[in-house]
């Protein structure tokens, strides 16, 4: 039984470095979807280490970017077997990683219009319920409603939403790194 249990350990050692190993280099089609020019965003411990969060980085996303950072967005100058490298989006510097210190990478696919415009929407509408909410509760020692219509407010909100997120909302990522299978 000692015998069993000592094949069974060594047997999930050999198959956690064997996919800790096939994790950490990208195989030949993994490579290929990653021409020089790609749009891409990525994270891991290395580049954590090499891309610090700026002070607008904080200022936009908060406070808890300094804990749970955000990936970083670039354009690939290569992809090699050895590393990443790409020019990062922000701060306009070449950021060069090892494949052991990537996590993940995501190829910009384009944005969807439409898309955009249902989740700038949704945006808009939360914005005006929010809106429509502090002028109830400003004038709510009045007692009588100040906006008799909600949903004018609402619709407003939708409306204004749709557009900025037609213009601003939805983009499409895809998963290269690790390749569908390896997950």
């Amino acid at each position: 039984m000692l015998r069993l249990r000592q094949v069974l350990i060594w047997m999930a050692a050999a198959i956690a470095v064997a996919t800790t190993a096939e994790a950490q280099s990208p195989g030949a089609a993994t490579l290929t979807e990653l021409p020089e020019g790609l749009r891409v965003r990525a994270n891991g411990p290395g580049i954590r280490d090499l891309v610090r969060p700026s002070l607008g980085d904080v200022l936009q996303g908060g406070l808890i970017t300094l804990l749970v950072r955000p990936a970083a967005e670039g354009v690939v100058v290569a992809a090699t077997s050895d590393s990443l490298r790409f020019a990062e989006s922000q701060r306009r510097r070449l950021v060069a990683v090892p494949w052991s210190g990537v996590d993940y990478v995501d190829a910009y696919r384009g944005r969807s219009v439409p898309l955009g415009m249902l989740s700038g929407a949704g945006y808009g509408v939360l914005t005006g319920l929010a809106g429509w909410g502090v002028i109830e509760l400003i004038f709510m020692a009045a007692d009588n409603p100040v906006v008799d219509d909600p949903e004018i407010i609402l619709g407003i909100g939708a409306a204004a939403g749709a557009l900025m997120g037609a213009a601003t909302m939805g983009d499409r990522w895809s998963r290269v790194y690790p390749a569908s299978g390896a997950r």
